[in-house]
């Protein structure tokens, strides 16, 4: 079946995992002089999807999009300089939780935000690219009133025995694996690692 809800390109698309919730997301084209971007969330039922909301989004376009497993928050990767990281309720309105610049669009150094997921618990967010591997953390009882922000703290990875070979590398891709706190990377040299909070052993 074919579903409409953008009149732009898709570029980043993911599927909760009940697979009740899809989002998609779109990017102007760079001749463009429209404004920003936008997700579309769908429901997913027997007889097809349905759109239920449309998010728009302060960028022209995005690159990375992840469900927490519970489908409370949607985390977005602008496709702007700075690839700015957003967490979203969509449980509240759809506000904006919390937000960071992952690179330093001054910087001389070239580098590229590549992927981002939760890891099986929404307060572990881990982020591969050029840089490696970074995690961000929410300690929990962040929450300072309805509606308010969220604090995620960056923390470096850190590198088992086992995992040191790959210290340094670029991170190329990384997945939700099993554990409430457990995802697995791959870097660009062809190293799988998983990670089970921020250590890191190698496979």
């Amino acid at each position: 079946r074919l579903h409409t809800a953008h009149s732009q390109a898709i570029t980043a698309l993911q599927v909760s995992a009940d697979r009740r919730l899809l989002a998609s997301a779109d990017s102007q084209p760079m001749e463009s002089r429209a404004g920003g971007c936008s997700v579309v969330l769908w429901a997913a039922e027997p007889q097809g999807l349905t759109a239920t909301a449309t998010i728009p989004l302060p960028a022209r376009g995005t690159c990375v999009l992840d469900l927490a497993r519970d489908n409370s928050l949607l985390l977005v990767v602008l496709a702007d300089p700075a690839r700015t990281l957003l967490v979203l309720d969509l449980q509240g309105g759809h506000k904006v939780l919390f937000t960071l610049a992952l690179l330093a669009p001054s910087s001389p150094l070239k580098q590229e935000v590549l992927d981002a997921r939760f890891a099986g618990s929404s307060s572990l967010i881990s982020v591969s690219g050029s840089f490696g591997t970074r995690f961000l953390v929410n300690e929990g009882a962040s929450f300072m009133g309805p509606g308010a922000m969220v604090a995620f703290e960056e923390r470096a990875a850190i590198h088992s025995v086992f995992g040191a070979a790959a210290a340094g590398q670029a991170g190329s891709a990384v997945a939700r694996c099993g554990g409430l706190d457990e995802t697995v990377l791959g870097t660009h040299m062809g190293h799988l690692l998983v990670w089970r909070g921020r250590g890191g052993g190698g496979m």
